[in-house]
């Protein structure tokens, strides 16, 4: 009787599950088809709402407009909210703009002329690539960081450090957890991380990588507090097809595409190496391993979309991360106060930020260290889109059968 009403309840979710990808596909389709249609060498002139901030590469600006990614000469200046108009040709998949003008200030995020404001008073308390990192790890976006800190910080590995992305996110989570469980409990203390993300997702001006990755580390956080990882994948589930369903456009979205692996990862495969890898909380320092732990997890499901969009990984990463990534938590905690004082007192403010100079130059000094040597970046190609399936592939072959070995 048992066996029938498991069987039962799984024939029902696949039922389910199997009736909303179709209904995804369909909005998708749609989507598509109500696109007007675009073909190489079209020359085209398209207005568009800056939603994110643009990401900075020699000397260029790269935009992404659902699946049509467009490049323009500078653009440096260019903030959430602002109109641009881009003409030129369209060459595959990428327009590279021949002439662009921008309408300052017409926007409609009121979180916009915020964040810059805060922007501008961190670089007023710490200058340099030190400030341009606090701001990037408190507010998301590397755009004031200078173009050799910002390839070093690349070559290393840790660009999610200073992107609006969902690590940022966890970050946030990470440190208000232990905390608000200890004074509310775990349930409780769930929920008070999320109200956190939420007023970090404000500060940082609300920029779309930032709002889903809030989504989905709610999601999870809503779903752990029923006790049980299945639900918690759930629940992260139903948050990505939300989403997926109100801008299908975003599935092509590569911050997207990471973002999903990074969360996937760390519910999937965190505890994996917690009980595989490194089972004792013996022999190294604790904080070190944790972090070492979190980044393995967080990093697994990313590699081989790193691989098959950019084609090169850095395989010093993890290494790199376990030991710069220890100070992030503690620089946000000061960098955020010293925000919350300046806003009153500048001075004030000024005094609180420097004693969060020695983390960020640690970060900013190794990272340049790390990222000198040539051979810490391995450059393998670009991998097909099989690969990255036989990847997945293997990796959930592993986990399952470590969990059918512990059980």
């Amino acid at each position: 009787m048992g066996a029938n009403k498991r069987s039962g309840r799984s024939l029902v979710r696949w039922i389910g599950w199997s009736a909303a990808l179709s209904i995804l596909a369909v909005r998708y389709g749609w989507m598509i088809a109500s696109k007007p249609h675009i073909t190489d060498g079209n020359r085209v002139r398209i207005t568009l709402v800056v939603k994110e901030i643009p990401r900075q590469q020699w000397g260029k600006s790269d935009l992404r407009l659902d699946d049509l990614e467009i490049t323009l000469a500078g653009g440096k200046n260019l903030e959430y909210g602002d109109i641009l108009t881009v003409q030129g040709v369209v060459q595959g998949n990428t327009l590279e703009a021949e002439s662009w003008k921008v309408e300052k200030h017409q926007g409609r995020y009121l979180l916009r002329d915020w964040r810059h404001k805060m922007q501008s008073l961190i670089m007023r308390f710490i200058p340099g690539d030190e400030g341009a990192l606090a701001s990037g790890i408190v507010l998301g976006g590397s755009e004031v960081l200078s173009r050799r800190g910002e390839e070093e910080f690349k070559r290393a590995g840790l660009t999610h450090v200073v992107a609006a992305s969902g690590y940022n996110v966890a970050v946030v989570a990470g440190w208000i957890m232990p905390a608000a469980t200890a004074l509310l409990g775990v349930n409780r203390g769930r929920w008070l991380a999320i109200l956190g993300i939420w007023t970090y997702t404000g500060l940082a001006g609300g920029e779309a990588a930032v709002v889903r990755a809030a989504v989905m580390g709610t999601a999870v956080l809503a779903g752990q507090s029923a006790g049980r990882k299945a639900f918690a994948a759930r629940t992260l589930a139903v948050a990505v097809w939300l989403m997926l369903f109100w801008n299908p456009g975003w599935i092509n979205d590569i911050g997207f595409q990471l973002s999903l692996a990074a969360t996937a990862g760390l519910i999937w495969t965190g505890g994996w190496f917690t009980a595989e890898i490194y089972p004792s909380k013996k022999g190294l320092i604790p904080l070190l391993a944790g972090d070492l732990k979190t980044t393995m997890a967080a990093q697994m499901l990313t590699v081989p979309l790193i691989l098959h969009y950019f084609g090169g990984l850095s395989w010093v990463s993890p290494l790199v991360n376990t030991a710069v990534l220890w100070t992030v938590p503690i620089s946000m905690q000061i960098v955020g106060f010293a925000l919350g004082v300046g806003l009153f007192w500048r001075d004030g403010g000024r005094l609180v930020a420097l004693c969060a100079w020695p983390f960020l130059r640690w970060m900013t000094w190794f990272v340049g260290e790390a990222s000198s040597r040539k051979w810490v970046m391995w450059e393998l190609g670009k991998i097909s889109w099989g690969w990255v399936a036989g990847y997945y592939l293997a990796v959930w072959l592993v986990l399952r059968y470590f969990r059918r070995k512990n059980n």
